[in-house]
């Protein structure tokens, strides 16, 4: 019975690190974070209108580029210029509120601005049909 016990922990431990390893190779959660960073520096640069171009055509779909620039310039203006950023967390998820189900990671950077020091910049990413990641969403808070 004991030897049953420990070859089913054993099976168990060896399934969970094949799963894992098998994602860890599909998802290199660098490539994800280094996306979100390339799009949100266009934010950055006030290039409002190539941030929504750039963006997944959910994105495009969800928010018409004339609100999406109106809300950006506000909120940048409102926080200044960005003086620091760094991720703090990204998580796979395959399904969310409003969203088809796809390859979605939620990006979460913690920024300061030079009129706001602790603010949050959230990115949903979604990886597209050539594998690259693309935006979904940013909110600023």
């Amino acid at each position: 019975m004991f030897a049953n016990r420990v070859g089913s922990a054993f099976f168990l431990f060896f399934t969970l690190c094949c799963i894992t390893s098998a994602l860890a190779e599909d998802y290199d959660p660098r490539d994800v974070v280094n996306a979100a960073e390339d799009f949100v520096s266009l934010i950055d640069y006030g290039l409002f209108a190539e941030s929504w171009e750039e963006g997944d055509p959910l994105l495009q779909i969800r928010t018409p580029r004339e609100e999406w620039i109106g809300r950006l310039a506000l909120e940048r203006d409102l926080f200044g210029w960005v003086l620091h950023r760094s991720p703090r967390v990204s998580t796979y998820r395959d399904s969310l509120p409003g969203l088809p189900d796809g390859d979605y990671v939620i990006v979460v950077f913690d920024s300061v601005f030079e009129r706001k020091r602790a603010a949050v910049e959230t990115l949903i990413m979604v990886l597209d049909a050539e594998g690259g990641w693309k935006s979904v969403g940013y909110s600023l808070k």
